[in-house]
């Protein structure tokens, strides 16, 4: 999975299994990257042994770096089992 292309700049991807909180994010994270994709973008592949069970619902997490960046991002996804239902996000604050 490339989390990022287009012009938002440097990023993250977070994967997390449920239930997910915003409010907790070290908790129940399966995947993490920061960077090794190339030129400094967020990549998850095989080779990183992130294993995601069928039937269980998977929340992706992109955050641009530094925060406070704007830009244009797609997420990619190579394999032909991934079934994806986007969900889109109006806005979040946390404080």
């Amino acid at each position: 999975m490339t989390a990022f292309q287009g012009t938002a700049g440097n990023s993250t991807i977070q994967v997390y299994c449920d239930p997910f909180d915003p409010l907790q994010p070290l908790n129940n994270v399966v995947a993490y990257d920061d960077d090794d994709g190339l030129n400094a973008l967020s990549i998850i592949t095989a080779a990183d042994g992130v294993t995601l069970q069928p039937g269980q619902t998977y929340y992706l997490v992109f955050s641009p770096f530094p925060p406070g960046e704007v830009g244009d991002f797609t997420i990619a996804f190579t394999s032909a089992t991934v079934q994806v239902v986007p969900v889109e996000l109006q806005g979040l604050t946390v404080e």
